[in-house]
């Protein structure tokens, strides 16, 4: 697991130079999930839903975490960062129809 979590820094710290995108899901973050300040490194963060308060001192910095205070976010509600420096307060959608949704993944792919 640490030598594909190394991997993984290298690809954010050059994946802007080389116009590759890298996106990470994670159900619970933890430090050990980005080694070397990797997180620092993405472009765009999303959190949520998280109830835990030390998730978004991990992945936003604490100039931010003052605007987030103690709201509580319900499912879809959260926040996005982009370029480590906006923070907007965001709310996805419900997918009310999968089958359209999947339809609609394919004809962008192909």
């Amino acid at each position: 697991a640490v030598t594909a979590m190394n991997k993984v820094s290298e690809i954010l710290m050059l994946g802007r130079s080389l116009s590759v995108r890298f996106f990470t899901a994670c159900q619970r973050p933890d430090a050990a999930a980005f080694p070397s300040g990797s997180r620092l490194n993405y472009g765009i963060i999303i959190i949520l839903g998280a109830p835990i308060r030390s998730i978004y001192e991990m992945l936003i910095p604490s100039e931010y975490m003052e605007r987030i205070g103690d709201r509580e976010f319900k499912t879809g509600e959260g926040v996005l960062l982009l370029q480590g420096s906006v923070l907007r307060f965001i709310k996805v959608p419900l997918i009310q129809n999968t089958d359209r949704m999947k339809e609609l993944c394919i004809k962008a792919l192909s």
